[in-house]
């Protein structure tokens, strides 16, 4: 980030001194207090010894200040000092209204004077970072078209439905066929012993399915095993199959089913929240164009949070910074596999990965702190309704937001939850005033 060191000078009656803006976040206040502001502190410190002390021949609390200073200067002096950090750096911060970056937030102070006639103190201390603002004119979005939803879209997703309520007939006399459903294990036969991948999983054979597994699964029996060779699937990108290193596998094959879907008629719309079989499919074709919105949505916010991070630098406090990037490891190291997998990079490989994680740890600080900008100045809010849906239908249910719908959710949760929000609506809102 930028080196620059940006100073302001500030002063009243109490204090008088410079701020000095530098790299990370951290702010330097560089100030004098004023001869009547130092006394009434020394005074102040005073008065505090003198209730904590006793003097023969007095009560706690009521020895002239003469006394208590000539016997107690020491203890005064320690507790002016006190005084003279606490008090003098919230006159400053009250001044320049610029806070520390939370509560918790260590101000550090170096006194380098002090004497009735004034003070001279060097405090220093983490902020909020300086957002800059967001110009909706500087960012150009590639268009993304809406899906359409049309009747055998649909058709398929009812099928789906249906699904939940199929009556499931065992397949033990033949091969796999297009429209079973199989429970498969797959095993890795890369290394010198086999390596479960996946146990009992349940998949639906047709052309959906990855092509090199399609073929192997075609006229299996069940407890068959085939061995191949994984492939990518037919939908990956040049950049995934450019990538992509095929392993030998081994697939065994569990089960086989077929589904007797239930008729769609009026009796079985009400089982999931419809009037009848009409308003059923006339529900799914609304939720299926909310869902394609929502899909469109989130390709616009993916590439905004992009342009924001490649528009829009400016330097992140180390200390949240740091606290980001331990959590994404401690994320990612309780997959055993990835940690496997990093424990097997080189040393170079390991810095670079980490390396990585920082950039896309700071890029999430600063699209953090740019929509929480966006939304406090435009009034934007998560409302607890928001945040605790309740589906009154299966239908419903089935298009919600699980993190929502979750009714037991943590205080981490409800807090990443809203954060989340937080920062869709500021996007959308960007999005509004780039796209209207």
């Amino acid at each position: 980030m930028s080196e620059k060191t940006i100073s302001q000078h500030f002063s009243n009656d109490q204090v008088d001194f410079t701020v000095q803006r530098k790299p990370h976040c951290i702010v330097e206040f560089s100030a004098k207090a004023s001869a009547v502001f130092t006394k009434s502190l020394y005074d102040k410190a005073v008065k505090a010894v003198a209730k904590e002390v006793s003097v023969p021949g007095f009560r706690k609390g009521k020895a002239p200040e003469h006394m208590i200073k000539s016997s107690h200067a020491t203890a005064i002096d320690k507790q002016w000092q006190q005084f003279l950090g606490n008090d003098v750096f919230r006159a400053c911060e009250l001044l320049c209204s610029i806070p520390t970056l939370n509560r918790d937030t260590r101000v550090q102070y170096r006194l380098n004077s002090h004497s009735l006639e004034g003070a001279d103190i060097l405090f220093s201390f983490e902020s909020e970072p300086q957002v800059p603002d967001v110009d909706p004119s500087l960012l150009t979005p590639t268009p993304v078209p809406l899906e359409d939803i049309d009747e055998k879209k649909v058709q398929e997703v009812l099928d789906e439905v249906r699904l939940f309520f199929a009556k499931w007939i065992p397949i033990a006399d033949r091969g796999v066929q297009d429209k079973d459903f199989v429970e498969i294990h797959l095993d890795s036969l890369e290394g010198e012993t086999s390596e479960r991948v996946a146990s009992n999983s349940r998949l639906e054979i047709n052309s959906n399915l990855t092509p090199w597994l399609y073929q192997l699964l075609i006229g299996m029996k069940p407890n068959e095993e085939r061995e191949g060779v994984s492939a990518p699937g037919s939908n990956a990108s040049e950049e995934e199959k450019a990538h992509f290193t095929p392993k030998k596998v081994r697939v065994t094959l569990l089960r086989i089913e077929e589904a007797e879907l239930p008729l769609v008629d009026d009796a079985f719309a009400q089982k999931i929240g419809a009037e009848s079989a009409d308003i059923l499919k006339e529900r799914l074709t609304t939720l299926l164009q909310k869902r394609a919105k929502q899909v469109q949505k989130q390709v616009y916010h993916d590439e905004l949070s992009h342009l924001l991070s490649e528009k829009y630098i400016f330097d992140i406090p180390h200390s949240l910074l740091h606290a980001e990037i331990k959590h994404r490891i401690d994320q990612l190291f309780k997959d055993p596999k990835a940690r496997k997998d990093f424990s097997s990079l080189s040393e170079d490989e390991k810095k670079q990965r980490v390396e990585n994680i920082r950039v896309h740890a700071e890029s999430a600080l600063r699209l953090f702190y740019l929509c929480k900008k966006i939304a406090l100045e435009n009034n934007l809010v998560i409302h607890p309704s928001e945040i605790d849906f309740h589906p009154t239908s299966l239908l419903d249910a089935m298009f919600a937001d699980r993190e929502l719908t979750n009714p037991n959710k943590t205080d981490e949760q409800r807090n990443l939850a809203t954060s989340r929000l937080l920062l869709e609506k500021a996007l959308d809102h960007l999005l509004d005033k780039i796209l209207h």
